[in-house]
């Protein structure tokens, strides 16, 4: 299975060809159309590492289009996804940009009566998650989350991601209350890819950590109050049942809110950030950091046909049409053979391939690199 065929699309290879060969041949035609074209047509990861440029946006020199920007660290510090913006060439700072803030906490909106529309579930089991509507279990508005747990102890578990500002400070909330004696819940706050973790004291960890979240048998708030890790601004919190065999958990009023005048993780970086005349990717070695995927989101039609017509030419060359071009002199006499125009450009001298080259050739514009 190559990036842009597979073996089974092609119905000529010769008698006895096993599945190492194939492969082979595959990877080295497609190492010719990317050599020819000089891009890759599927979608592929970067991580890149640049020069900050004192500018409020950033060319990135890559071969292919962006497709996403999956993460960026301005020194060393992840900015939320939520800032940033990207076109087929470059990425941008968006200032106007909100905050992506932990939405519906108090289970306001739901998509039916067992599924809150702005956070996730997961149950185990027979036990299940519903909107409650009996105001002895709600805190504050219409509804709460139950949680019914079954009698095997199952799981219920709900979750979200969110953004905060590195470094900001926060308190997290949360109202709960059990049906009986006992019951707890617990509470996992990490960043998006599970390399820190909120502890107990507010502190952080790269120990995965759940929080206990003590028994209440009124409507009771959880408090903790904390800083943002410096480095992350994507983050994704988890609420579920640590124990509650068949008994009930409800939860309300769920929020992680910033204080104001809250810290930063770089006081330079958030200054520059006020002054956009200082630029929003200060000037500096290597101190810009990319990653997401370039590319292709889908591989071309023609450029999977190229492929075909390459392999299959050579299991069979009276398939296609060979295109000479070049002369001979013998003696005093010489001649030239060409069945194209002298001003086209042969490169594979197979016209069906040749023509899907010179229009992907035609196609390419000049790319901005960084400095």
């Amino acid at each position: 299975m190559g990036n842009y065929i597979s073996a089974s699309d092609i119905d000529n290879w010769p008698s006895g060809s096993n599945d190492a060969y194939k492969t082979r041949v595959i990877e080295e035609a497609e190492q010719l159309i990317e050599k020819i074209l000089h891009r890759h047509f599927y979608s592929k990861t970067f991580d890149i590492q640049l020069n900050g440029t004192g500018k409020s946006r950033l060319f990135l020199p890559l071969t292919a289009p962006v497709l996403s920007v999956r993460k960026v660290y301005v020194s060393g510090i992840e900015l939320p996804t939520s800032w940033i913006k990207n076109d087929d060439q470059s990425i941008m700072v968006d200032l106007d940009a909100t905050m992506d803030e932990l939405e519906d906490g108090v289970f306001a909106d739901w998509e039916d009566t067992t599924t809150p529309t702005f956070w996730l579930t997961s149950v185990a089991g027979t036990s299940a998650i519903s909107k409650e509507t009996d105001s002895s279990y709600i805190q504050s508005g219409d509804y709460s989350l139950k949680m019914a747990i079954d009698a095997l102890d199952s799981a219920a578990e709900i979750y979200q991601d969110f953004n905060m500002k590195p470094g900001g400070k926060y308190n997290l909330n949360i109202y709960r209350m059990m049906s009986a004696a006992g019951v707890t819940l617990e509470v996992m706050v990490r960043d998006k890819d599970s390399n820190v973790y909120l502890s107990s004291t507010g502190a952080w960890t790269t120990t995965a950590t759940w929080i206990e979240v003590s028994n209440a048998l009124t409507m009771t708030a959880f408090e903790l109050e904390f800083y943002a890790y410096a480095l992350y601004g994507d983050y994704r919190i988890r609420i579920r049942r640590k124990t509650g065999a068949s008994q009930s958990i409800w939860i309300d009023d769920v929020s992680i809110e910033p204080e104001d005048g809250g810290g930063v993780g770089d006081p330079e970086y958030f200054y520059r950030m006020k002054d956009t005349a200082a630029g929003l990717f200060p000037s500096g070695y290597n101190n810009i950091r990319i990653i997401g995927r370039y590319g292709n989101a889908v591989v071309p039609r023609q450029i999977t046909k190229l492929a075909k017509i390459i392999i299959r030419h050579d299991n069979d060359g009276d398939l296609y049409t060979n295109m000479i071009a070049g002369g001979e002199k013998i003696g005093d006499y010489s001649y030239n053979i060409s069945m194209v125009p002298l001003t086209s450009n042969v490169f594979l001298g197979i016209r069906e391939a040749d023509e899907i080259i010179r229009f992907y050739r035609r196609q390419q514009k000049p790319r901005f690199m960084a400095p």
